[in-house]
This record gives C-alpha cells, sequence and structure tokens, in this order.
C-alpha cells in the first residue's frame, strides 16, 4: 500500500494493492472511514467522493459490497465508470453529450437477433436480449473496441473459440 506524491497535496489519494480483493478491502475500508467521520455533517455531500471504475458491472458489485460493509444507505460517495465520468465532464463543459445514448439497447438487441446462436438461446427468455446490452456495454466500458472484436471474429471462423 503506497500514498502518491503530488496527487495527495490535490486532496488525492493514491493505493496500491496487490490483487482485486486486497484492492476492495482497502477502498472498503477508506471509505468506511470518511463515510463514518461525515456522519452528521452536511459538508460532505457538496463534495462527495469520487470512485471510478472500468465497468458498470464493477460499479454495480461495488455499490453492493460498499453498502454491505456499512450496513445502511451512504450519502457523499458517488460510484461511476470512467465513461460516466467523461459524459459527465462534456456535459459540463458543453452542454448534453447523451445523444444516442437511447437507441443502444434497441441497437444491441437487433444485432443480437441476427445471429442464430443468440436468437436460439435467447428468444424463449423475457428480457433475453436485455442481458446482451448490459454485455456489449460492459465491454465498450473496459475498452473493448474493434481491433479486439476483429480478432475475436477471426478466432471464432478459425474454429478456435466457442468449444470447437
Amino acid at each position: 500500500m503506497a500514498s502518491g506524491g503530488d496527487a495527495s497535496a490535490h486532496g488525492v489519494d493514491v493505493r496500491v494493492g496487490l490483487g482485486a480483493r486486497a484492492v476492495e478491502s482497502l477502498l472498503l475500508g477508506d471509505l468506511s472511514r470518511h463515510i463514518e467521520a461525515q456522519r452528521g455533517d452536511g459538508a460532505g455531500l457538496t463534495r462527495p467522493i469520487r470512485v471510478v471504475v472500468p465497468s458498470r458491472s464493477l460499479r454495480e458489485h461495488l455499490s453492493t459490497v460498499l453498502l454491505d460493509c456499512v450496513g445502511r444507505s451512504v450519502a457523499g460517495v458517488k460510484i461511476q465508470t470512467l465513461h460516466g465520468l467523461a459524459r459527465e465532464i462534456v456535459e459540463r463543459a458543453a452542454g448534453s453529450a447523451g445523444r444516442g445514448e437511447a437507441l443502444f439497447p434497441i441497437l444491441v438487441r437487433r444485432a443480437a437477433m441476427r445471429e442464430p446462436a443468440l436468437r436460439a438461446a435467447l428468444d424463449g427468455l423475457h428480457d433475453g436480449y436485455g442481458v446482451v446490452a448490459g454485455t456489449v456495454r460492459d465491454l465498450l466500458d473496459a475498452g473493448f473496441a474493434d481491433r479486439g472484436a476483429i480478432f475475436v471474429s477471426n478466432s471464432c471462423t478459425a474454429g478456435e473459440c466457442c468449444g470447437r
């Protein structure tokens, strides 16, 4: 565990842990201490602690684990994806960046419906294609882009995936 040098002068604390569980433990400990220190003090609501994670699934996991750790609802902590942070910055700087956001799940569902393997597995499920939209969003949030898709597509075409 280490603290960042120049970052600390700006109110930013950089911590390093060995492995995901160690980092999660450090983060939860720090957040719990901060939440308890601010209990009853409304000043923490004006400048919340911001935790930035790479994907929506990790944001949801961390939110759940934090509530379990603290044991009550929490104010003054904002957990968001890197994409969400970037969008917030753009919105503050230039207005709205949300164009097309509502179309995303619709377009992903349509693309998934064109895939025979997905159609066979998901057509009979209630909102089966909703899972696909969430997974695609998580992959994009984590940085999976065209180059990775081309690699996967080439691997599948060559018979190297899906247990072939």
